[in-house]
């Protein structure tokens, strides 16, 4: 490959760069566009059959994983959840969010979350919202 690289000028080098670099950034910006179009095809379904965004259910974007949907249950989940007092352990925040998850599948869930916990936190972080109380709060409360 160097052998062929080398009979290329620079400006076809540069060139041929460009153009990658141009094909690569396209279809990130699809993907970009699909994966928003997915949420915002989520809001509508869980509007329609939860209630409105922010206060009965909210979105966590996973951005290549999708997106986690999450629905303010029962208050006792909540008052169990802090009474813990250990808003921070990631085993409490999976005891918490799982009774009040709505999409994916629990299995899915637990994949993205296992690769990647910080949605996790940031699902439990959306319920605390959704329950009334923000995440500063609910930390020292």
């Amino acid at each position: 490959m160097t052998e062929v690289i080398e009979t290329i000028s620079i400006e076809e080098r540069k060139r041929i760069i460009s153009e990658k670099k141009a094909e690569r950034e396209l279809k990130l910006n699809q993907q970009r566009e699909i994966h928003a179009l997915e949420g915002d095809e989520l809001s509508e379904q869980y509007e329609t059959e939860i209630g409105p965004k922010g206060q009965k259910f909210d979105l966590v974007d996973c951005e290549n994983d999708g997106w986690i949907v999450v629905r303010r249950g029962p208050a006792v989940t909540y008052k169990r959840f802090m009474a813990s007092a250990k808003v921070d352990d990631l085993d409490k925040q999976h005891e918490f969010v799982v009774p009040n998850l709505v999409h994916p599948g629990k299995d899915e869930f637990n994949r993205i979350t296992s690769d990647r916990p910080g949605l996790l936190t940031a699902s439990a972080n959306a319920l605390i919202r959704l329950f009334g109380m923000g995440v500063q709060e609910a930390k020292k409360g």
